[in-house]
């Protein structure tokens, strides 16, 4: 639940035109959570599949959506500013 909150907080900021940095870090902190419930679902290997798989699925899925995010939210900034330099330039 709480990745999917990061996620639509992420995408939220986005659009608002957040400060670059700012979804930067919100992306940084559901991929450093991500990676801790990864790690901890694999080191519960041994545990039955009901405590080890949640962990594991919800890691996965929380570094994807933070890495690809943080490759969508970089080419759109990207072409935010060269929106910004074009329109210097006819000026």
């Amino acid at each position: 639940m709480g990745f999917a909150a990061l996620t639509g907080l992420y995408i939220y900021l986005v659009r608002k035109h957040a400060p670059y940095k700012l979804v930067l870090g919100v992306l940084a902190v559901t991929l450093a959570l991500g990676v801790v419930c990864l790690a901890i679902g694999i080191a519960a290997h041994s545990q039955p599949i009901y405590i080890y798989y949640p962990l594991f699925i919800i890691g996965s899925a929380a570094c994807a959506s933070a890495l690809f995010g943080g490759l969508k939210a970089r080419r759109y900034y990207r072409e935010i500013e060269l929106r910004k330099m074009r329109a210097m330039d006819i000026q």
